[in-house]
């Protein structure tokens, strides 16, 4: 039998969550969750017409339209998570059809960041209401953060961590329970959400070879759906080229 205690988080690789990072290769990361969006409940539900990338976002636009519902997708990290993931990471690049990679801009020290998941462990809603008057520096990236949660618009919360068993497969029951464990670490920053705002929020992760969505329904979070990453070719190249051995 599973236990919660045994659940895996591991980084998802630089190149999955910065746009670009691969030279030679133009990309974002948006564009795989639309592939997987497009493979999900989602599209039934909000109209059975394909998600689309929104290429101007000038005038403060989401990232992702189906004509009938708009979605934005947003990074729940530190900005020195990722950041810091690009010095300490190999560099790739693309070239006629091969792979090249290269040496980190920094092979000596290590990336200080705050797990946000962490940061909003054990907090409750009046937390999030005063957070501005917050002085401890550890809560800094997440004051930062509150921007995006109180907009308003529908909001994907895309975690930069795989959530995993190690010795078991993501099956739907698999997923579920591990969702059920995010949903818990959520449940009042979500609350929160909801005094500010009555649009849409899902949660997203990735858990070995699957995707799995959560969604806010009448104040809780809920399991929602499972995709397979196979689904978005782009997914599968980005992790293919970021795992050199």
């Amino acid at each position: 039998m599973l236990d919660v205690k045994d659940i895996m988080q591991k980084d998802l690789h630089v190149a999955l969550l910065r746009d670009n990072y691969i030279h030679g290769m133009k990309y974002s990361y948006e564009e795989y969750l639309i592939d997987f969006l497009n493979s999900s409940k989602i599209k039934f539900d909000k109209g059975n017409k394909e998600f689309k990338r929104i290429s101007s976002q000038a005038h403060g636009e989401c990232d992702a339209t189906n004509d009938i519902y708009e979605i934005d997708f947003k990074i729940f990290a530190d900005t020195n998570h990722i950041g810091g993931k690009k010095n300490y990471s190999l560099g790739i690049v693309r070239m006629g059809g091969a792979t090249f990679y290269t040496q980190p801009e920094r092979v000596t020290g290590h990336i200080e960041y705050y797990d946000m998941l962490k940061l909003i462990r054990g907090k409750k809603v009046d937390f999030y209401r005063n957070i501005m008057e917050e002085e401890d520096d550890m809560y800094v990236p997440l004051i930062k953060f509150m921007k995006k949660i109180e907009m308003d618009k529908n909001i994907l919360l895309f975690l930069p961590f795989q959530y995993y068993f190690e010795h078991s497969e993501t099956t739907e029951e698999v997923g579920r329970l591990i969702a059920k464990c995010i949903a818990e670490e959520f449940r009042e920053l979500v609350a929160y959400r909801k005094e500010i705002t009555l649009k849409d929020t899902y949660i997203g992760f990735v858990s070995k070879d699957k995707f799995i969505l959560l969604k806010e329904n009448d104040g809780c979070i809920e399991y929602y759906d499972m995709i397979k990453t196979k689904n978005s070719r782009l997914y599968c190249d980005l992790v293919e080229l970021s795992t050199p051995y």
